[in-house]
């Protein structure tokens, strides 16, 4: 059934799409491009839609600058005299915490040293010093030094986290188990707050509307300048910004042909530190939107797939969706929301489309071959061409319905193909079965069901609609009669079907007989019948025996043409006039039915077949009058039923009315 058809497609899709999705997450997470390329653009994102914020006003930089290292007479170590002044500069002004992040792995001056460790242990403010370690490049000689220095003195792992491409966009407090916590943790534990356990996403603050720094920051050789309100009640981070040292990438610094200025590591402190203190959540989508918004870019390419339209119109509205989703991600951030994923999706959606047309390509491919082969040879062209359209159709139910038939024959045709010679024969009878063909299919949209020798079987409704199927097959019949006599007369079919019209002395191949036809309509079943190797698209049933007893019905007649009662009251034919045979008892039947003669009224002009005085003489047959055809018999001569009337109740001896019993088919 259709259905089966339609649930073996969904599901085989509804599986592409299940593993795209899968893997666009997998790939997005774990494979370096695609992390690189959703990296870049979420920190794009941050850069250019983050709104500007005010510089934060707890957190205060001192920073050592170049102009700083030019007053002394070594750039490093740090003179430590200089920053001890600078510390006892800051506890003067009464500040609520300091952060150093400065490494203290190697002796310099000793009065100095000494002079820098009092003023760190005795610090009146909460102070935390910067720490490293072997993977920060200190050797066992500077870690040494650094832990004797540091003795008794709070401390904060200095290092950072970079992902893919240097980039550091996480914040762990915790900084393994061999080393303290990291400085802004270690801050804030020094400043009795509670320290974040689990690993952060930085969220870096965007500079301010005036395009300044997020945070205030001042040269370490002016901190002695500025009033004590500068630095009252602040907490001060204290570190290099230096353009060699200690710089790292942030998403903030990102731009559209790669990263800008790195920026120092005390800044970047000094952001988590911020995000800590604030409580400030992460501006990114949590993993589970991320998926979910996947999810449904990969249905959305699914449904796209789906779609009946060109290839070219699918391509087209996949790129306009991707560009309106990358649209709205950009301004969802800007408006505050959170940065969605944008590869994660477009990789799912691109998969399912691309794998999901493939498939499709390739089930339509299968399709049209499994068609070519089963019913090429068995089924009719237009049927082939419906089930290439639709491959439903290679599952259709049987089914009842209304339809109208026609059976043709050549008059003496066994006799003619005994006789002649087989090649040309078949030759010719092939133009002449193309030629009936194009009649049903290209002019009237009837289906060829199956040719029986010379015989031609041909229904109408069926396997799609046509209403006026019973119009459509008389019709059909005149035209079939109409080329046939031309044939008979000296016309010729070609290969393919063409008729050339015959002329003064023209002479066909073989002298085919007149071809008879038989049009019937009623309820028949309809659909695929026989086994899984082969069967055919027919239709079976009592109206099907009974339109070819029609055709046979002809040769008691001499007509060309016979059509039922249901044919002739439900055509639409104004210019065909359906002159009545009779009730006719065909063998094997219990019950009458009324048969017509379909007749052109253009061809009642040549005067050879009676008319409307036919139908006044059958009118009169019908109400038991026996002569009611004497006198048309000499008027038309050549009218097969007004000759078979007459001869039938010619003396008397034929049974009055018009019931008529037929003893053969």
């Amino acid at each position: 059934m259709p259905g089966a058809f339609y649930r073996r497609k969904f599901r085989d899709l509804f599986l592409i799409a299940l593993v795209c999705w899968i893997l666009a997450v997998v790939l997005t997470l774990s494979f370096p491009p695609a992390r690189l390329a959703e990296d870049w653009l979420a920190d794009l994102r941050l850069k250019v839609m983050s709104a500007p914020e005010p510089v934060h006003e707890r957190i205060v930089l001192v920073t050592i600058e170049e102009e700083t290292l030019r007053r002394f007479p070594y750039r490093s170590p740090l003179d430590r005299g200089f920053l001890a002044s600078v510390l006892e500069a800051l506890a003067a002004a009464d500040v609520a915490a300091v952060g150093v992040d400065i490494l203290f792995d190697q002796a310099t001056e000793a009065e100095k040293d000494e002079r820098l460790r009092d003023v760190l242990r005795t610090y009146p403010a909460p102070l935390v010093v910067a720490v490293g370690d072997a993977r920060a490049g200190l050797t066992e000689a500077q870690i040494a030094f650094q832990t004797a220095f540091l003795d008794g003195i709070a401390q904060g792992y200095a290092g950072l986290q970079k992902e893919y491409g240097g980039v550091v966009r996480r914040y762990s407090p915790d900084a393994g188990s061999d080393r303290p916590p990291r400085l802004a943790a270690a801050l804030l534990a020094a400043m009795g707050r509670p320290v974040p356990p689990d690993p952060q996403a930085l969220v870096y603050r965007p500079r301010t509307a005036e395009d300044g720094p997020p945070f205030a920051y001042f040269p370490a050789d002016t901190v002695a300048l500025f009033p004590r309100q500068v630095f009252a009640g602040k907490i001060v981070l204290i570190g290099a910004n230096l353009p060699q040292d200690d710089r790292h990438f942030t998403p903030f610094a990102r731009d559209l042909e790669g990263y800008g200025p790195a920026i120092p590591g005390v800044m970047i402190h000094a952001h988590a530190l911020a995000q800590f203190l604030d409580g400030t959540a992460s501006p990114y989508a949590p993993l589970w939107l991320n998926v979910l918004l996947t999810a449904l870019a990969v249905l959305a390419a699914l449904g796209l797939v789906l779609l009946d339209i060109g290839v070219l119109t699918k391509i087209a509205l996949f790129v306009l969706g991707l560009f309106l989703y990358v649209v709205v991600a950009f301004i969802l951030h800007g408006s505050g929301g959170p940065v969605v994923a944008i590869v994660m999706p477009v990789l799912g959606a691109g998969m399912t489309a691309f794998g999901g047309e493939l498939a499709e390509r390739r089930r339509e491919r299968q399709m049209k071959r499994r068609i070519r082969d089963a019913f090429s040879r068995y089924v009719p062209r237009d049927v082939v061409a419906r089930i290439s359209d639709d491959p439903a159709w290679l599952d259709i139910a049987n089914e009842r319905r209304e339809m109208a038939f026609i059976f043709t024959d050549i008059e003496g045709f066994t006799d003619l193909s005994e006789r002649s010679d087989p090649e040309r024969l078949v030759t010719a009878l092939n133009a002449y079965l193309e030629r009936m063909s194009r009649i049903v299919i290209q002019d009237h949209g009837g289906t060829v069901d199956k040719f029986i020798g010379d015989a031609v079987v041909a229904f109408f409704n069926a396997p799609s609609d046509t209403p006026d199927f019973a119009t459509r097959a008389l019709r059909c019949a005149l035209a079939m009669d109409a080329a046939a006599r031309e044939f008979m007369a000296g016309g010729k079919f070609m290969p393919g079907g063409e008729l050339v019209p015959g002329g003064a002395g023209a002479k066909n191949d073989f002298a085919f007989g007149r071809t008879r036809i038989g049009v019937h309509a009623g309820t028949a079943t309809v659909g695929n019948f026989g086994g899984e190797e082969r069967f055919d698209y027919t239709a079976i049933g009592d109206v099907v025996n009974t339109a070819a007893r029609l055709e046979g019905a002809n040769k008691y007649f001499g007509t060309n043409i016979i059509v039922s009662a249901v044919i002739a009251e439900r055509a639409r034919c104004d210019d065909i006039l359906c002159r009545p045979i009779g009730d006719v008892l065909l063998k094997g039947k219990e019950i009458p039915i009324r048969l017509y003669h379909p007749v052109e009224r253009a061809a009642l002009a040549a005067g050879t077949l009676a008319g409307d005085d036919y139908l006044q003489a059958f009118a009169a047959l019908e109400a038991g009058e026996r002569e009611a055809f004497s006198g048309l018999a000499a008027r038309y001569p050549d009218d097969p039923l007004v000759v078979f009337h007459h001869r039938r109740l010619k003396g008397g001896t034929g049974a009055p009315g018009v019931l008529i019993r037929l003893e053969g088919k």
